[in-house]
């Protein structure tokens, strides 16, 4: 059975940056699996890739998804208008991301 996702995409490893993606089926992993593979994903990027920073794209609505990127520590920087998202469909999403703190000095 496919539970999930997550996956790190657009690496530009000359400027550190990568956007990410991460679903889970809510029948197989609840919330703790969803928060637990965010910070897995994110603790690989800043680590064993060198990556300065992540971001992702979260449609305003999906107010559950907004609150996971807030509690791994990822910051709600602005809205992207008609903005092609992981569901595919060109739409509004909110830009969230977060940096090594070398990144912000």
């Amino acid at each position: 059975d496919y539970a999930g996702e997550c996956r790190l995409f657009d690496l530009d490893m000359f400027d550190r940056n990568a956007r990410m993606f991460v679903w889970t089926d809510p029948a197989v992993g609840g919330e703790q699996v969803r928060i637990a593979a965010t910070r897995l994903l994110l603790d690989h990027a800043f680590t064993a890739l060198g990556l300065c920073r992540v971001a992702t794209a979260i449609e305003p609505g999906d107010v559950h998804s907004a609150e996971i990127a807030a509690r791994v520590g990822m910051v709600r920087e602005g809205r992207m208008r008609c903005f092609v998202g992981a569901t595919g469909r060109r739409a509004d999403h909110d830009l969230w991301a977060v940096t090594t703190p070398i990144a912000q000095g």
